[in-house]
């Protein structure tokens, strides 16, 4: 096949070279892939088309895509809006992997397998009161449930130094976004891999995708904690590489 080009948006607050681990596993394991990390729009605004259209234009700059496929996924936040970027543009898109990313961040009466309301709603204060305390304290809860010590440290290491408007905007756009509708009746090959000890997003998150219906919608839990992209490069890397080469493919 045509080596194709995968785009990877990071997460809350990180800084793009938080996947440069990854991209290095999957470059070593498929050297003809064009791996294209992304940070998060610094855009102090919850408007997702924004985000879309400020993601869309960095895409056209960086490289021609006609001749080859167009893949792409996202960690957490990232995953998110890389949903949406393919609901507004399908037919430009081979297909969407997602990391640790849920269909709704904070949990509703129809959507309990994400993050608990409260939880979520005491973070967004905590971080007006006390941004720097809070990004640190972020950190933390991405690293919990990893049995590696210096994972904190290095996530820490990939702190993005946005400006607090910035990821106040983003904690606002995780607090709106749904895409459980867009991800039932996406037309395209779909990866959502979790973590079995992600703090941020529950691992029952992975049976409500598959519940969602859609026969091109595929999903595997992995081990680690949320920040797992980084914990374990090599495995998931051969992941991705796999679905690439060989997605699910149903008429």
């Amino acid at each position: 096949m045509t080596a194709p080009r995968l785009i990877l948006i990071t997460g809350w607050r990180f800084c793009a070279s938080a996947l440069a681990s990854l991209k290095a596993s999957l470059t070593q394991r498929w050297p003809d892939l064009d791996v294209q990390l992304e940070a998060l729009p610094a855009l102090a605004t919850d408007n997702v088309n924004n985000w879309c259209e400020a993601l869309e234009q960095r895409i056209d700059a960086n490289g021609d895509t006609q001749d080859r496929p167009l893949w792409i996924g996202g960690w957490s936040l990232g995953g998110m809006l890389a949903s949406r970027l393919v609901e507004r543009a399908p037919q430009r898109f081979a297909g969407l992997i997602t990391l640790a990313s849920n269909a709704r961040f904070s949990a509703c009466n129809e959507w309990p397998q994400a993050l608990d309301a409260p939880i979520f709603d005491d973070f967004c204060a905590r971080f007006q009161h006390n941004p720097k305390a809070t990004r640190q304290r972020f950190a933390l809860l991405c690293s919990q449930g990893s049995e590696q010590r210096s994972l904190i440290s290095t996530l820490r290491t990939h702190l993005s130094d946005e400006s607090d408007a910035v990821g106040e905007a983003g904690l606002q756009l995780l607090a709106q976004l749904d895409n459980r509708a867009l991800l039932a009746t996406l037309a395209r090959p779909q990866l959502h891999l979790f973590s079995e000890c992600d703090a941020l997003v529950p691992v029952s998150a992975a049976a409500a995708f598959a519940g969602l219906g859609n026969t091109r919608l595929d999903t595997e839990i992995l081990a680690g904690s949320h920040a797992f992209p980084i914990e374990a490069p090599e495995p998931l890397a051969a992941r991705i590489a796999a679905f690439i080469q060989h997605p699910k493919r149903h008429s």
